[in-house]
């Protein structure tokens, strides 16, 4: 089984997602916009399978005549569990993931409050930021 990681804002569209990347036996949606729900159910094979990850903030409609005839599954699944993390770390160290592609930047916790305004302004061009915890303490958690 092949993975590729596509971000909506800059992967072509339904057809031209599947010419790259054929069809999907299964599909992640982990962004949680109207968009990437709709691409999914036009991108994953005929029996294929889309597993709802993100939370969306409103109501999506999809084309549920075209989940019916394609005979898709549609999974939901509530946030993260234990058993989620550790297959994801080990996805990630093994390489079967390229976690370099799913992150936009990355930047130290003394500039977190810069890091919300970038957010804010620049929504639109970045996937995921990530705000690195520089921990500094002992072993009791206590700061040294």
């Amino acid at each position: 089984m092949r993975t590729h990681t596509v971000s909506a804002r800059f992967a072509p569209r339904d057809a031209g997602a599947r010419k790259i990347f054929g069809q999907a036996d299964i599909v992640l949606e982990c962004v949680g916009a109207a968009q990437t729900a709709t691409q999914a159910v036009r991108c994953v094979q005929k029996g294929g399978v889309i597993v709802i990850v993100e939370v969306f903030a409103e109501p999506v409609p999809l084309d549920v005549e075209l989940i019916q005839d394609r005979e898709l599954e549609v999974r939901g699944t509530l946030m993260y569990r234990r058993n989620d993390h550790m297959d994801a770390i080990r996805a990630l160290s093994g390489g079967d993931i390229g976690g370099h592609r799913l992150l936009s930047r990355c930047f130290p916790f003394r500039e977190y409050r810069e890091v919300y305004e970038f957010i804010e302004a620049n929504r639109e061009s970045e996937l995921k930021v990530m705000i690195e915890l520089d921990y500094v303490g002992t072993a009791s958690g206590k700061a040294d």
